[in-house]
């Protein structure tokens, strides 16, 4: 090697080093500190540091440049608490302890050292720069198999390590170097048992091991930021307090757990009527329809002109007639709305004198090109104009609209978070104890509890697409977000009829119709049929999911690693739980016969077949059309109702309640949730039943209690019917008793199945089995 050479290699290493101190914030100096009544503000040479512990197992961050910090976001809801703080300095480091928790700053080189996960074995570590190049921003040290979740959607895996993204939008401008159906969202998990909510509606960019493998860093383009840092023992505990202090989403009208149909065919009142009478010639049901906007509310003779907000007469001659049979037939009519005023609107030149348009810098009505016309933005952040885009809505809801569709292409993060928060606001006014059905493609932060159910405009056409919407739904879900959607609208029948599937198995099943009708095989169609029955007779179970996302945070859908917190199963975003008790892996590829399925430890019923596999491993699953992997943990119970048309039609008088028995599991519970279906307060009025189920075995006693609340609501029946039926009973038994009396039982040898039949009125139910061992 030349001395020329040996030197460049030399200099190249330099700069390596250098560069990797500079990302890993050694930069950063510490000056001074001082106590207030809300923290520890570090003085250092970029700038100053507020630490505080606003609740519980939550830190705060606080920078700026100035001193001057930032107010919480929208994002959060509860008032911080002040927690006392004790400071212990030394000549290498401050450690403070704010309530119960503590937190060390290294002076030299300055890091910033949170203690967390099981028994507070793992880490957090933070550093800086924390301002640099006009931007601020703070940096995570990277431990080798560490993975990270989070960022929004879409995406392909869930772990986004190795990723550079965008995670912040500018308020109003549209960032047209981006992709538009881009669901972001600051917040990230991470396998070490943290979670980072970095609070910025800014331009932000997560570099998240990108430029550097060992640095996770988060940069926005201002010169102040919040960001909070959460701490627990796992995936559940740390989404757990994430929405402690962002909110949980209120319970959804129990129509919206049926299906609903968008589609072209939609785009008149006309068309609108022959598709629901072609849908049903087919047997499918829809439980709602959203209306094409290509003429919802266009001018006649014209195309869709966004801001007119009517309809076209032309094409809807008597809207509230149609909303009306519709809804007598159990459809509930959803609309498209968007806050962009088109130039060739009636309404344009009303907003822009009252200036009700977001504006410019030289205070000129801000425009984008929205469908080849130049539109202007409704200014969200000014009330005036969030009070007059609300009377454009009011004479639709009273027609009879049920729910809204948002297009909000292109406007991100706070700006669809506030009007999200708007409608939910003026809907509870106008209806104060009516659940709101808001679609938007975009949001923020603390959106679900405005009642948001966020769906990805586009996604990669093919089979590729179908990976992306389970994994993105996944993802949303560890960010709090439980609704993520999309629609089956796959123009290929195999793929069509997987998408369906894996809906079926989603938040919300949203079907294409002209997709769904142009498929003409028979054999296809009962798939269909068989699928769109299952969603409605498992409405019970995914209610369940519904409410306890409600009261608690769970996800309806969330990734393995939720519920068994091994890092490996991060790397898994094609299984996931639906619910607590039941597991799903869509079939992603064409013509696949068979799929690797990996089972939590356990033991695992194959939802179609009662086949019994033992978990802890992968097991092969054959894959034929008709079927996907679906299994239900043994001890489960899952409530199942007779099959029902339309949601309105549905009845709880008789119910099955399936109990997945298996010699190992000695003591197992369950619960399902019912109510009127619509009503806001429901669970803080108690007007609801909450059936409570427990199991004692002692292996040869199968001892079951069955109770409820005994809260009343509009249509409750006063007794029901309700079977037990008992999957993988090997034998008659000897005897069964409902409240200490023998009753007569159904036993089906060949589909080892023991069916159980009481009465269930206000007391609670005591059934024995004893085996004939």
């Amino acid at each position: 090697m030349s001395k020329k050479t040996a030197i460049i290699n030399l200099l190249i290493v330099i700069i390596s080093i250098t560069n990797s101190f500079v990302l890993c914030g050694s930069t950063t100096k510490f000056i001074n500190y001082f106590q207030t009544n809300e923290g520890v503000t570090v003085i250092t040479n970029d700038g100053y540091l507020n630490i505080s512990k606003p609740w519980g197992e939550v830190f705060k961050i606080s920078f700026s440049k100035d001193s001057l910090f930032q107010k919480p976001s929208d994002a959060l809801y509860f008032r911080p608490q002040n927690f006392s703080n004790i400071v212990r300095n030394s000549s290498d480091r401050l450690d403070i302890r704010l309530g119960h928790k503590n937190v060390t700053i290294n002076k030299k080189p300055f890091k910033i050292k949170i203690k967390t996960g099981e028994d507070l074995r793992r880490e957090v570590v933070i550093q800086g720069p924390f301002n640099k190049n006009s931007k601020s921003g703070v940096s995570f040290d990277l431990t080798s198999r560490e993975r990270i979740m989070g960022g929004g959607a879409p995406t392909s895996h869930l772990d986004r390590r190795g990723q550079k993204i965008q995670i912040g939008r500018n308020y109003p401008s549209i960032d047209r170097d981006t992709q538009d159906h881009l669901f972001p969202l600051p917040l990230f998990i991470s396998s070490n048992s943290y979670m980072i909510f970095y609070d910025t509606t800014q331009r932000a960019v997560a570099d998240i091991g990108s430029s550097n493998s060992e640095v996770f860093r988060l940069e926005a383009e201002e010169s102040f930021f919040n960001i909070y840092i959460f701490t627990g023992e796992n995936f559940k505990n740390l989404i757990k307090n994430y929405t402690d202090i962002t909110g949980t989403q209120p319970l959804p009208p129990l129509w919206a757990l049926g299906t609903v149909f968008k589609g072209d065919s939609f785009i008149s009142q006309e068309e609108s009527k022959r598709t629901v009478n072609n849908l049903h010639k087919n047997h499918y049901y829809p439980d709602a329809v959203l209306l094409s906007h290509k003429r919802s509310y266009s001018d006649q003779n014209k195309d869709h002109i966004p801001g007119n907000f009517n309809w076209d007469n032309e094409s809807w001659p008597l809207p509230g007639r149609l909303i009306r049979e519709f809804k007598n037939e159990g459809i509930n009519t959803i609309l498209y709305t968007s806050p962009y005023i088109s130039n060739l609107s009636k309404n344009f030149s009303e907003a822009e004198s009252k200036k009700l348009l977001a504006k410019n810098d030289d205070n000129t009505p801000f425009l984008t090109t929205i469908e080849e016309q130049q539109a202007g933005i409704v200014d969200l952040l000014n009330m005036p104009a969030t009070d007059w885009l609300w009377t454009k809505h009011v004479p639709l809801i009273d027609q009879g609209v049920a729910g809204w569709c948002a297009l909000s292409k292109n406007l991100h993060n706070l700006y669809s978070h506030k009007w999200q928060k708007i409608f939910n606001i003026k809907y509870r006014a106008l209806h104060h104890d009516k659940r709101l059905f808001f679609m938007n493609s975009q949001g923020y932060a603390g959106s679900q509890r405005y009642s948001i159910f966020p769906y990805l405009r586009h996604t990669p056409d093919g089979w590729n697409g179908l990976q992306d919407n389970i994994s993105s739904m996944l993802a949303m879900a560890m960010c709090g977000l439980p609704y993520m959607h999309s629609t089956v609208n796959a123009p290929d029948k195999e793929l069509f009829i997987r998408e369906l599937q894996y809906a079926t198995f989603s938040p919300l099943l949203k079907i294409d119709a002209k997709a769904l009708l142009d498929i003409e095989n028979e054999e296809k169609k009962e798939i269909i049929k068989k699928y769109l029955n299952l969603r409605k007779k498992l409405i019970l179970y995914n209610y369940t999911a519904a409410y306890k996302q409600t009261e608690k945070g769970e996800p309806l859908a969330r990734p393995l690693c939720y519920e068994h917190p091994h890092s490996y199963l991060i790397d898994i975003a094609d299984t996931y739980f639906w619910g607590d008790d039941m597991i799903v892996s869509p079939v992603n590829s064409p013509e696949q016969t068979s799929k690797r399925v990996e089972l939590p430890v356990g033991k695992w019923f194959h939802f179609f077949n009662n086949d019994i596999y033992d978990g802890g491993r992968g097991v092969n699953i054959e894959t034929s059309i008709e079927e996907i992997p679906v299994f239900v943990k043994a001890g489960s119970f899952i409530p199942i109702v007779e099959p029902f048309n339309t949601v309105d039609e549905l009845k709880t008088d008789n119910i099955d309640i399936y109990y997945y028995h298996h010699q190992e599991i000695e003591k197992s519970q369950g619960r399902f949730f019912i109510d009127e279906g619509s009503k806001v307060y429901s669970i803080m009025a108690g007007d609801y039943q909450l059936f409570d189920i427990t199991l004692n075995f002692d292996g040869r006693d199968l001892n079951f209690n069955i109770s409820h609340n005994n809260g009343i609501y509009l249509g409750r029946p006063g007794r029901r019917e309700i079977d037990l039926v008992i999957k993988n009973f090997q034998r008659s038994p000897r005897n069964v008793r409902v409240n200490g009396s023998s009753i007569d039982y159904r036993f089906r040898f060949r589909d080892r199945e023991l069916r159980i039949p009481f009465t269930m009125g206000e007391e609670d139910v005591h059934i024995r089995v004893r085996k004939d061992n």
